[in-house]
């Protein structure tokens, strides 16, 4: 009689009181619960994503205009002022030192730009692709969770696995969010080949079992950690403020939106008074400050 535990090819034990087969239970509930914290955290992590795209979605045009606004003004602030110290400088050199001085600000108004593209780009993906039904989604869970049980990094023998599963970890974290079952039935239908263990002896089994329990009870207690850390997030706060506001019929991004259009046209009206005073500088002047304005 063998013993068939994570395709172990082992004998199974005499004694169910034995030290084996406690470890065996002991890792079996460790296991479970790795999946149980795992499962939550990829599924907070998806809501939370598919929440920033919503975000984005409302908000994001208007970000990115208030930052254009603004980068404007401080540009034509800083242009005065490297003049009036340096009324000599050239051209060129102006544009430059005026660029340096922006160049993050600059970035991150790049970095805005493809981050509301991207959540456009997802959100018109999920519009295009219908969701799983509930049956499918509770099979793509336990296809998940048996997955995790047998290929996370942390839970392999030797360094050589480890950086094997990290691979294919990300695969399947990937195709779990995506919602993709027909990628996970497929890693699952490959998995008897992949990682089999087999021990010359059982003390070498139980001295594994031991270490094993030693790093799921470890992971787990990263995995909390990080659970919580993205529960109590910027993200996950304004979440709950959007859904306790909808509870009292209120749209917090909505109202956020109002808020956020009045800064712009704040904003709009100061590059409108930097253009006023543009036009009544004097014509070299208002040369160059021209030339650096157009150079972004």
């Amino acid at each position: 009689m063998t013993l068939e535990n994570d395709y172990l090819r082992l004998p199974a034990p005499c004694d169910e009181g034995s030290e084996e087969a406690k470890l065996q239970l002991q890792l079996e509930r460790l296991c479970d619960a790795w999946a149980r914290f795992s499962r939550r955290y990829q599924d907070l992590k998806a809501e939370l994503a598919q929440f920033h795209d919503r975000y984005n979605g409302v908000l994001g045009r208007l970000f990115v205009q208030l930052e254009q606004l603004d980068l404007q003004v401080r540009r034509f602030d800083a242009a005065v002022e490297i003049l009036k110290k340096v009324p000599d400088i050239t051209d060129g050199e102006l544009v430059h030192w005026v660029n340096v001085r922006f160049r993050e600000q600059k970035q991150r108004l790049a970095c805005l730009r493809k981050e509301i593209a991207d959540s456009r780009r997802r959100r018109e993906t999920e519009r295009a692709d219908p969701p799983l039904n509930p049956d499918d989604r509770k099979l793509l869970r336990r296809l998940y969770r048996r997955l995790v049980k047998e290929f996370h990094p942390d839970l392999q023998r030797n360094e050589e696995e480890q950086r094997e599963c990290e691979i294919l970890m990300a695969r399947i974290n990937e195709l779990y969010t995506a919602g993709d079952l027909e990628g996970l039935e497929m890693i699952a239908a490959e998995s008897r080949e992949v990682l089999r263990h087999v021990f010359s002896c059982r003390q070498e089994y139980i001295e594994w079992l031991r270490s094993r329990v030693a790093r799921v009870e470890a992971r787990l207690v990263e995995m909390q950690k990080q659970l919580d850390e993205l529960a109590n997030s910027d993200l996950a706060v304004l979440r709950t403020r959007v859904s306790d506001a909808r509870r009292q019929n209120r749209d917090l991004l909505q109202e956020m939106r109002a808020d956020l259009r009045k800064k712009v046209n704040a904003k709009r009206r100061d590059v409108d008074e930097r253009e006023t005073q543009i036009s009544q500088s004097e014509p070299e002047l208002r040369g160059r400050l021209c030339s650096v304005l157009g150079s972004e």
